[in-house]
């Protein structure tokens, strides 16, 4: 489950890096409109291309390393 203290901590991530979510969304290949949704916290990721850029961002473990 993502929480919104893991919300905020991506954020603050990306505005140290000097990046927005778009231009992150854009350098990695997903839509931006659903990276948007899923930093207001309206997309639950549990799976599909939300899960994906969940991943990606470091909201959710990587399921290829989990055991």
């Amino acid at each position: 489950m993502i929480t919104k203290a893991d919300i905020e901590r991506v954020k603050a991530n990306l505005v140290a890096k000097g990046t927005t979510a778009k231009a992150w969304a854009d350098q990695h290949g997903y839509d931006h409109e659903t990276v948007y949704k899923i930093l207001q916290g309206t997309r639950k990721c549990n799976y599909g291309k939300s899960h994906e850029i969940a991943v990606a961002l470091g909201l959710k473990p990587n399921p290829e390393t989990i055991q």
